[in-house]
Parts: C-alpha cells; structure tokens; sequence
C-alpha cells in the first residue's frame, strides 16, 4: 500500500510540470527565519526526480535562499 501511495504520489507531482492548472503546479515553501519564525511562500514546482527531490528556481539573493543556508531544513506543501 504504501508503494502504491509513493507511485500516485510520484505521477501527480510529475503531471503538475506540464498541466498549467495542475493543484501542485504551484507548492508552499516553508523555511524559517532568523527569529526561528516559520516563513512560507509558494513557489512553482520545476521538476521531480524519480526519488522524489523537487526542484524548484529562486534568486540566491532571495529571503527564502538566505533561510536554507542558514537552515536546511524545510517544508513543502502541495
């Protein structure tokens, strides 16, 4: 079952890079700040590999991208 789950998963977050109307063409991030303060946002999804590693774009000078060299860790909602 939970193979099934992984494999529905995997194929709705693949078919949300072509369809433009797709739930999870666009996800939240969420990161946390310098206060330790949650921080989210939403981002479009760019690509999934077959592990399921989202990537998505962002500027390196963006207040997210300052979060996740700070802190590594995150949290994405779709």
């Amino acid at each position: 079952m939970l193979q099934e789950l992984f494999s529905d998963l995997k194929h709705e977050l693949r078919g949300a890079l072509h369809k433009k109307k797709h739930p999870f063409k666009y996800v939240t991030l969420s990161t946390v700040d310098e206060q330790m303060a949650p921080r989210s946002r939403t981002i479009v999804l760019r690509e999934v590999s077959e592990s399921l590693e989202c990537i998505v774009f962002t500027d390196a000078r963006s207040e997210k991208a300052v979060h996740l060299n700070r802190n590594n860790k995150a949290c994405m909602l779709a």
